[in-house]
């Protein structure tokens, strides 16, 4: 019974149909309806169940509207600073922090959206970008940071214990007030005295180590028969021993 079953399973007829992109390939879309041959279009192909992990679109756009927020990024003002994508044309705008720490922001502020950091970095809006050299447009942002690439590593040579800048504020409890200018600028009497905390090894330490730092100079290029100078800012390589970047800090 059940060879006879496969056997008559196998010798029924099907109609058989080539898809609707391979005979626009070779031209044939017309010969085929006029023969009656099927056709199979992707349009009229019966929708599937969705994915049991897709996002929402309440998620997607929470998102989007989180990467746009004034306090998460800015809008760059120059005419060309724009990204096209798919024939759509948006202006650019520049993080103010990394990727990670925005991933950590939303998930505090949206508890119940919270998504994996893949996920949230795929749905990141393709004209939100991360800032580069040529964006450092203030020495404001290139003093900050510098600052986070000598955290960077001292954290990496284990002389600190926090990443980012902003954790040694509130982990040392350096100032007793960030939003208060003059505790801010090292003018308060309550905690002008107050330092970071290193490794006691670390001020003896004179160990050789490279650092990344931002410095500005001047570059100088022939234009129209004429020298003209210009100002580039670039990363460079800084060396020296342990003590030095924590002198800097």
């Amino acid at each position: 019974m059940v060879d006879a079953a496969k056997k008559a399973h196998f010798s029924a007829e099907r109609p058989c149909s080539v898809h609707q992109n391979i005979l626009n390939k070779y031209r044939l879309a017309s010969y085929a309806r006029a023969v009656g041959f099927p056709v199979t279009n992707v349009d009229s192909a019966p929708s599937g169940r969705g994915h049991g992990n897709a996002l929402d679109t309440n998620t997607k756009d929470l998102i989007q509207d989180f990467f746009e927020r004034d306090d998460n990024s800015r809008l760059t003002s120059g005419k060309k600073q724009t990204a096209t994508k798919n024939k759509i044309k948006k202006q650019k705008r520049l993080l103010h922090d990394t990727v990670v720490n925005m991933h950590e922001k939303f998930c505090a502020e949206n508890p119940t959206n919270c998504i994996s950091y893949a996920a949230f970095a795929r749905l990141r809006p393709f004209w939100v970008r991360l800032p580069t050299s040529k964006d450092r447009d203030t020495c404001m942002c290139k003093r900050h940071a510098n600052v986070q690439l000598m955290a960077d590593k001292l954290f990496q040579l284990g002389v600190v214990d926090f990443k980012n800048c902003e954790d040694a504020l509130q982990q040392m409890q350096i100032c007793c007030d960030e939003n208060d200018k003059v505790c801010m600028m090292r003018e308060s009497s309550v905690c002008q005295d107050k330092h970071i905390s290193f490794k006691e090894s670390a001020a003896r330490d004179d160990s050789f180590v490279v650092w990344s730092e931002w410095t500005t100079s001047t570059h100088e290029y022939q234009k129209d028969g004429q020298t003209k100078s210009t100002k580039l800012t670039s990363t460079s390589m800084k060396h020296g021993s342990v003590k030095e970047p924590i002198t800097s800090a």
